[in-house]
């Protein structure tokens, strides 16, 4: 395997291990595993580690770490679309997997105006709308009669999360804020429930943010129905 430079990319930015003295990997940019794994190996001491895992928390990841009898020492990082796994690889080698999610765009569909994209922040992933009659997937808040939608962005605090879904529950009729859940994953930081009218029709808007593990990535969820759900 042929010596490489650290990857970089436009789309993902990966702080540089700059302690190494030896890189090898499978490509130059990240950007064109997008969806996908990036791998490589570098030689580097153990003190070089800590000071890059230490450059990793400067940089918003959040750093973790194991050990098992079956894999050995592994640490974790995630920020965003990336998450890595560093591994030790024997004799001041490290093996670095770096998983890429897919960054999306902001539909062109007509959509009410309480659901606004996020100026300067990354999707995650491809938002997902679903109209009437089109059938209930995983986290619909309402059912056929109305639409669902779901999005995640990453580059969050909690309290960017809850600010937004607070802003769109000040536009709704009789619109409310509450800490809780609606969907049961366990990462439920607050719902928001009330009416709105669109393109001439009165809607239950329903609503629910959800964090994720690296704590600055946030799935909003929101669905709109002629019907009351009775949430």
């Amino acid at each position: 395997m042929a010596e490489k430079k650290w990857p970089t990319g436009s789309i993902y930015s990966v702080p540089e291990w700059k302690g190494v003295t030896k890189i090898y990997s499978m490509g130059d940019s990240l950007d064109d595993h997008a969806g996908g794994d990036y791998a490589l190996r570098v030689d580097a001491t153990e003190k070089s580690l800590t000071r890059y895992l230490d450059d990793l928390k400067a940089a918003g990841y959040t750093v973790g770490s194991s050990d098992s009898p079956q894999s050995g020492k592994e640490y974790t990082a995630s920020l965003g679309p990336v998450n890595m796994s560093i591994k030790d690889g024997g004799e001041n080698s490290y093996d670095i997997v770096i998983e890429l999610q897919k960054v999306g765009t902001w539909p062109a569909a007509d959509l009410p105006s309480i659901i606004t994209p996020i100026s300067g922040k990354a999707i995650i992933g491809e938002p997902r709308l679903s109209k009437p009659g089109d059938g209930v997937s995983s986290g619909a808040l309402v059912d056929e009669s109305g639409y669902n939608f779901h999005f995640a962005y990453s580059g969050l605090t909690k309290e960017d999360a809850v600010q937004y879904m607070k802003y769109a529950a000040s536009k709704l009729t009789n619109g409310s804020y509450s800490e809780g859940t609606y969907l049961d994953y366990g990462g439920g930081i607050g719902v928001i429930r009330g009416q709105y009218t669109w393109n001439g029709t009165n809607y239950y808007v329903y609503g629910e943010g959800q964090g994720n593990s690296d704590g600055s990535t946030f799935d909003f969820y929101f669905g709109w129905s002629p019907k009351e759900m009775g949430w």
